[in-house]
């Protein structure tokens, strides 16, 4: 660990370390003699996945700077606000949540639902492209902090610097081998900058993969890059000794985003389907079930590297309070906007 992570303020929302294991069958069914998963879908008790890390800082930070109020945004089945939300509401601060359309999915409707029922103050938009503007407008109220979709910004970032530090622990300790590829979805950006800078200085020689699943405007190479340098200036203003790593480039898997964000995509349904019934983990279609299916699909190229391949899942395995794809308990609590989105038959492919 390194002494620079310690000294950073943080709210105590993380359940670290995360373990790793083994994909047996995944592996021996596509080909991939040593296939692994980091477990961050156990991040967190209350709710886990890879927002959880990011979270423990930007909470922090709020605490430290008194801050009474949170605002951020995403689309209406974002984890990372439902994420906000109960860990925000739990530390005793108010959240709004600025939160825009996407193909509603049972899956959509349960995060949505549960949200609502955490406490979230939602904002309904009628696209991401009013986010920025109303995020603007709404963090100059009372004193709120902003935190962007995802959370990832500079201080977000820095939990996923420690998540290398913590894989590179585990491969000390014998837990798994040094991954030669690490996968992870690429939305917003937090947890690819993190690690790309976090691999490097924990000394691993793993090459990171992300997998785009968000318009690529957001999700791109040099708005990783960018933000790895940020989140390396932030450290710096906590440990001015902290080795400064170069990161210049990052590698995108482009072809499993869909036609947009949120639609699921045939191999992302199948990679869902065969990671629940050979190994029992439940992964979802607009993230962690693209950037599994990138693993099948290269597998059947021929395009993996040798040597072990670390599936990292940024999904969460703990079902939060009121998780429910009818949106029984918080029907009085929708918007009007939003009303529609639980009739059954407009419901897409989870």
């Amino acid at each position: 660990m390194l002494p620079a992570l310690a000294s950073i303020p943080r709210y105590p929302c993380a359940q670290l370390p995360t373990p790793v294991q083994r994909l047996h069958e995944l592996g021996r069914a596509w080909g991939v003699p040593e296939l692994w998963i980091k477990r961050d879908d156990l991040s967190g008790k209350l709710y886990g996945g890879n927002k959880i890390r990011k979270l423990s800082f930007l909470l922090g930070q709020a605490l430290e700077q008194r801050r009474r109020r949170i605002v951020t945004a995403g689309a209406i089945g974002s984890h990372h606000s439902l994420a906000t939300t109960l860990y925000g509401r739990r530390a005793g601060l108010e959240v709004e949540a600025a939160l825009f359309p996407q193909p509603p999915t049972a899956h959509v409707r349960a995060t949505l639902a549960a949200n609502l029922g955490a406490g979230v103050r939602p904002i309904p938009l009628r696209s991401p492209i009013e986010v920025p503007f109303v995020l603007a407008l709404r963090s100059r109220r009372r004193p709120a902090m902003l935190i962007p979709a995802g959370g990832s910004n500079p201080r977000g970032g820095i939990g996923y610097v420690e998540a290398a530090f913590e894989l590179a622990e585990q491969v000390r300790a014998g837990e798994l081998p040094e991954p030669t590829l690490a996968i992870v979805p690429l939305g917003t950006g937090g947890t690819a900058a993190g690690l790309e800078v976090g691999l490097r200085l924990a000394g691993l020689r793993t090459h990171l993969l992300a997998v785009r699943v968000i318009d690529r405007i957001v999700g791109n190479a040099t708005s990783v890059v960018r933000l790895a340098h940020q989140v390396q200036r932030e450290m710096h203003r906590f440990d001015v000794a902290l080795p400064w790593v170069r990161v210049d480039r990052c590698d995108i898997e482009h072809r499993h985003f869909g036609r947009r964000y949120g639609e699921a995509t045939p191999a992302a349904i199948d990679a869902a389907h065969q990671a629940q019934t050979l190994e029992g983990i439940e992964l979802e279609t607009t993230y962690t079930a693209k950037a599994l299916a990138a693993i099948a699909c290269r597998a059947r190229e021929g395009r993996l590297p040798d040597g072990p391949i670390l599936f990292w899942n940024t999904f969460s395995s703990v079902r939060p309070p009121g998780y429910d794809p009818t949106g029984a308990a918080i029907r009085h609590l929708l918007p009007p906007q939003w009303e529609h989105l639980f009739d059954d038959d407009i419901l897409g492919n989870d």
